[in-house]
């Protein structure tokens, strides 16, 4: 079960790529509902400006055409239309990149024939102001995406270099001057919110890093990799409730190296620790699967949860513990039962209405019991 919370905790963390590429997509989701709320309100202004300058005491402005007027209505359900699927459908989850960029370009579409219509009215004048306001709102809410920042942008460009030359008939250098002033200035904002983002993410993503490390290391016995103490103990509560509801069986196991001291006092403190290293390898590999935890429970002792298993299953995973211990044929000449390191075995059973502490103490008494009977053995608890 450590096993399985480190790998949970890489699943975690994406790599930096793959994490920028989430953080794009969670950015273009929620503002490009921004967006079409600023594009409603510039196709509602449009509409209305007749209204508002009426409102501010100022000459009327001519009446917006019968076919703009309708063209605008239209677009504004196109546009409502596009938030109530992002708000309230599924549908663009699996192939959300296209669906945007194609919902940003028919935005620039549809701002583009907008603004076309306005050269046949008297709006024309408004043309690059409105254009200047809709590539801003769209730099605000598009620059983590440079794919949908471009559909959404690329027709209103054409859009006002249609305006100068329609205007003077040519592209004359003073609104060549201006609109190359304005392609800088929206070209470097671009790129300087661009790069705050891509740092956000790469903080983020170093957080992430980070928690998951510490994390990992508070489960984790820093010598055999496997579930520390504190772990096993929590781990050992979850099962126990579990247990509880399900009415399954449930076990432990817990182990002595038999005459460790005597190693250690032998062979040495780092032949002593590659010594618990390659058990904890030996009984990771010998349990059943994933679900059964190996915890490290304190200096040469450790612990064993099986969930799911009366006793005689872990009988037999004892068993098959002490074989597999006895393969590695790890030399001790100071043991008094064996040339090789041994184990002595404690299993116990849970109850219903047992806690864990007395489940512990139960596999604790059937393992001093095993030591009293001549150890590298396996006892139940009475």
């Amino acid at each position: 079960m450590i096993e399985l919370t480190e790998k949970n905790a890489q699943s975690r963390t994406l790599t930096l790529h793959n994490r920028l590429k989430v953080a794009e997509i969670r950015a273009v989701k929620m503002n490009v509902s921004w967006l079409l709320s600023v594009q409603i309100a510039f196709v509602l202004f449009v509409f209305c400006r007749e209204y508002f300058y009426v409102s501010h005491n100022i000459p009327a402005a001519p009446v917006i055409s019968t076919v703009l007027k309708h063209a605008l209505i239209v677009i504004m359900a196109i546009l409502c239309g596009y938030m109530i699927v992002l708000r309230f459908t599924r549908v663009l989850e699996k192939q959300f990149k296209p669906a945007m960029l194609v919902i940003t370009l028919s935005i620039g579409v549809i701002w583009c024939f907008i603004l076309s219509l306005l050269f046949y009215s008297e709006f024309g004048h408004l043309i690059f102001a409105i254009s200047t306001l809709l590539m801003l709102s769209s730099l605000i809410a598009l620059y983590p995406s440079s794919h949908h920042l471009f559909f959404a942008t690329t027709p209103i460009w054409a859009i006002i270099v249609a305006h100068a030359m329609f205007f003077s008939g040519t592209l004359s250098l003073v609104y060549l001057a201006g609109y190359l002033v304005f392609a800088v200035l929206f070209e470097t904002g671009r790129r300087l919110l661009r790069r705050w983002f891509v740092l956000a993410v790469m903080r983020e993503h170093q957080n992430v890093r980070l928690a998951n490390k510490l994390t990992l290391m508070s489960q984790q016995d820093p010598l055999t990799a496997l579930a520390n103490r504190r772990y096993f103990d929590h781990a050992l509560q979850r099962a126990i409730e579990a247990a509880t509801k399900t009415a399954q069986p449930l076990s432990i196991i817990l182990i002595d190296v038999d005459y460790f001291k005597k190693y250690n006092d032998r062979y040495g403190h780092q032949a002593g620790d590659s010594c618990l290293t390659q058990l904890a390898k030996c009984f990771q590999q010998t349990v059943r699967n994933a679900q059964d935890l190996v915890g490290r429970y304190g200096g040469e002792e450790f612990i064993i949860l099986l969930p799911d298993q009366d006793k005689h299953a872990a009988e037999k995973v004892a068993e098959r513990l002490k074989i597999s211990v006895f393969a590695l044929a790890l030399p001790h000449d100071q043991s008094d039962v064996s040339p090789y390191v041994s184990l002595s075995q404690g299993i116990a059973q849970w109850r219903n209405g047992m806690d864990a502490k007395t489940l512990i103490e139960n596999a604790d008494r059937a393992l001093y019991l095993a030591k009293q009977q001549g150890r590298n053995t396996a006892r139940l608890a009475p």
